[in-house]
């Protein structure tokens, strides 16, 4: 969730003041509370990308992870059917 505050702070920024290094919320009635949570979905990309952007390096091991486990059952798979034609010839 705090991948989302800063673009959605900054897309709902209208609603805010700053009076002496102070924040303020200008309106917060039931319009501006729809406005806000409806804020997420523009939000979502901008944030989104900030988890992929702190987040690549694990992403690529588990993606090199998952081909080496593939590779793995491949090879085992087709170990247990050379096995399995060379008990059938027998």
């Amino acid at each position: 969730m705090k991948y989302f505050a800063g673009p959605h702070d900054f897309l709902s920024s209208l609603n805010y003041e700053n009076i002496d290094g102070t924040t303020y919320l200008v309106k917060d009635g039931i319009i501006e509370n729809i406005a806000s949570g409806l804020l997420l979905l523009p939000a979502a990309p901008l944030a989104t990308s900030t988890v992929l952007q702190n987040n690549i390096g694990l992403i690529n091991t588990l993606n090199i992870n998952m081909k080496a486990e593939k590779q793995r059952i491949e090879s085992f798979t087709e170990l247990y059917n050379n096995y399995k034609e060379f008990k059938n010839e027998k």
